[in-house]
Formats: structure tokens, sequence, C-alpha cells
């Protein structure tokens, strides 16, 4: 520019500096929100996503495209209330901010807690343009505390029942006790009839021996917790076990006018196996005597069948049933479906526990049907280890008889006899 003959520049200047700030508080609020750890969305008025960050397509597993222009109820999980949303919703049009916990639903179906803040978003006229929702993932927090909830509530059932087993135990004490004391006194008179002194005795011996059951009990549970018993498989005969059983219980079952049936699934021969015959006996003996306990009419049945390469036990009746949700409480220590049913039935509350814990030592498995009224079957699973597993085979395998077959007709209503003969 030539201003009187001279020449000159002219240059015009303008002070950025607070255009510069601005530019660099936008990019660091920009990488602050995409790297946020929590899950930042942004959405129009109707809801639908315009702008979700890398946190939230990384917990809900959906892609920035396939997020964007869809509304965040494709999240809904379906396992809160209708009214939770509806309050939501009614809460942030009305300019307020929402917050509260959700479960939500990954892309891959599966389930999430979230702790979620909604607030909107506001123009220079105090206008709301957009929604904005920061979510924090608590589901592991919820998972610790649903554990802690459990074991709360699983210390106070087990306080509990150990409260009741006690009073239970005393009482079970007690009662022999009581008998065996008061019938030894008893012995002392002189002028006591030799009739008389015979029934003592004989109440003395049954007291003492519903004690020494007790103490069995009680001394095998500490066993079983301490990890003190071990399996000893021994060459054994399961026929002759499960009629050992039948003749320790049939007059029980007499007396109660039960009928008690047995089903044997292999032939002598076959029914020889490798097995600890005392532990399965103790199983089978607890299942049958809480078959009758619990069976005032009707029909108690035991047996076996053979499936593949294992044995299949089972306790059937007719007795009063358990409901569903107390099938895997029974087979706690100390407990019982009702505890009522103490008052009325002998018991510690110990003998599911105990049969569970043989079972387990024998490499089993245990696991009950029932219906409440409608009886109930247990279910033993065994490994099958035959003593001669060739014999087995071939009896299973040939279709011509080993030796000359001859046919016997036994009329019999006494599985003793019938045994017998």
């Amino acid at each position: 520019m030539e201003i009187g003959g001279k020449n000159y520049i002219l240059g015009i200047a303008r002070d950025i500096s607070e255009r510069k700030k601005s530019e660099e508080k936008i990019r660091q609020l920009s990488l602050g929100v995409e790297q946020s750890p929590a899950s930042i969305v942004i959405t129009d008025l109707e809801g639908a996503i315009e702008y979700a960050n890398k946190k939230f397509t990384e917990v809900s597993g959906y892609t920035m495209e396939e997020a964007l222009g869809m509304n965040p109820r494709i999240l809904k999980s379906g396992k809160m209330p209708d009214s939770l949303y509806e309050e939501l919703w009614k809460t942030i049009t009305s300019g307020q901010e929402w917050h509260g916990e959700m479960i939500n639903r990954r892309k891959d179906q599966s389930l999430y807690w979230e702790l979620v803040n909604i607030s909107p978003v506001k123009n220079e006229k105090g206008e709301t343009t957009h929604y904005i929702a920061v979510k924090e993932d608590i589901t592991k927090r919820k998972e610790m505390e649903t554990e802690l909830r459990k074991a709360k509530q699983q210390a106070e059932e087990s306080n509990r029942l150990k409260s009741e087993f006690l009073s239970n135990m005393s009482h079970e004490i007690r009662t022999p006790m009581n008998g065996i004391i008061g019938f030894t006194s008893l012995l002392d008179d002189n002028d006591l009839s030799l009739e008389s002194r015979k029934n003592y005795v004989q109440i003395i011996q049954n007291s003492t021996h519903q004690l020494l059951h007790i103490i069995d009990e009680i001394l095998e549970v500490s066993k079983l917790q301490t990890h003190q018993l071990k399996k000893i498989d021994k060459k054994m005969n399961i026929n002759e076990m499960l009629m050992q059983c039948f003749s320790e219980f049939d007059d029980v079952a007499k007396n109660k006018g039960v009928s008690l049936h047995l089903k044997k699934g292999l032939s002598d021969e076959d029914a020889n196996v490798f097995m600890d015959g005392e532990k399965m006996h103790k199983i089978m003996e607890n299942l049958i005597e809480n078959a009758l306990k619990f069976t005032q009419q009707g029909y108690v049945e035991l047996g076996y069948i053979l499936k593949g390469m294992t044995l299949e036990f089972f306790v059937k009746d007719s007795g009063i049933g358990i409901y569903p949700e107390a099938k895997e409480l029974i087979f706690e220590q100390f407990s019982q479906e009702d505890t009522r049913l103490s008052r009325v039935a002998e018991g510690l509350g110990l003998g599911l526990s105990i049969v569970k814990g043989n079972v387990e030592l024998l490499d089993g498995k245990i696991r009950l049907e029932s219906k409440k009224g409608k009886g109930s079957t247990f279910f033993v699973e065994i490994p099958y280890k035959p003593v001669n597993p060739k014999i087995s085979s071939i009896l299973k395998i040939s279709t011509k008889p080993l030796s000359p077959e001859i046919t016997v007709l036994v009329t019999e209503d006494e599985e003793v006899n019938y045994q017998y003969l």
C-alpha cells in the first residue's frame, strides 16, 4: 500500500487464544467421553441413538453402526417391571435426571446389571435437545451381593438347623437314656416277677441299641466331614446283600401293615461284584428305614437293575412324598422336609446326608423322584464291576443254555422262604 509516496504493508492480527483453548477443551472432552470407563449414550428426543462410546459397544456387544438410529430398548431384558421404564421416561421428559439399577441384555442374549444415570441436554434457551445416559456395568458387584446374601441365608439356615438338631438330639438321647436308667433301677426290686424282669431287660436292651444307633450316626457324620472314611472294594454278592436288608426290615414292615418287596436285576452269578459291601448295605438300610418311617400304608420296594455298566439301586415307597423344593434340602445335614415330623418320626435328620456321603465315596450318584402325597423313589447309581466279566458277557450273548433247563413252580408269598427254596 502506498501512502505519501511510501509503501506500507498492512497486517491484521486476531487473538485466537480463546478459540484454541476452546478447541483443546472440546478435544479433551471428546477423548474423555470416548475413553470413559462408563458407557455413554446420547439420543435425540425420540430416543434414537446418535452417539455411543467405545465402552458401550464393548459392554453391549453392538457395534457403533448397529447402534446408531436404534432405541436403547434393544437392551431391554424383560426382567424389569414396565413401571420402571414409565417412571424413567416421565422423569427425563419433565427435564429431571433419572438414576437407578436395571438388568439389560447384550447382543449375545446374556444378561448384565447397570447403574444408570440419564439426564436431559439443554440449549442456551433451556430447551431439551438430547438425552445423555452414563451407565456403569455393576454385574460383578451384583453377583458378589447375591453370593453374600446366599452365604448369609445359608449361615442363618445352618444355625437354625443346628439349633433344631441339638434340641432334637437332646430329646432323642434322653428318651433311651430314661428307659435304660429307669428300668435298670426297677430291676433292684426283689419282689419283681421273672416275667417282668425279662420284659425290663428287653426294654433296656432296645433302648441301648437305639442310643448306640444315634451315637453311630453322629460319629459317621463326623468321619464323613473329616474324610476319614475310605472306600474298600471287596468281592460281594448284591443279591445276598439285598436279601439281608429285606430280612432285617420284613418284620418291621409287617408290624406296620406295609408290604415289603424285593426285585433283583441280575442272576446270582452276575451279582458277584467288587464293591464296598458294608457301605452299600448301610446305604440301602438307611433308605429302607427312611421309606418305612414315612409310609403308613401301602408298600416299600427295594431292588436294582443293570444299565450298561452302571447298577441302579432303588427304594420306592407309597408314603407321604416330598415337595419339589425340598428335594435337595433333605440331603443336607440336620435337615428334615418338615421339622414337625421329628415329633412323630424318630431321627436326627442325618440319615440321608450319611447316605449321600457314602454314595459319593462309592463314586456314585443319588437322586430322588417324588410327589407330595404320592410316594418317593430314591435312585443310587454305582459303577458295575463284575467279578467275572467274561461269564457275565457270555450269559448275555449266548442263545444256548449252559446247563439243562428245569422249570420249577414255587408257590410262596414270603420272600425269605422263596429264597430258601
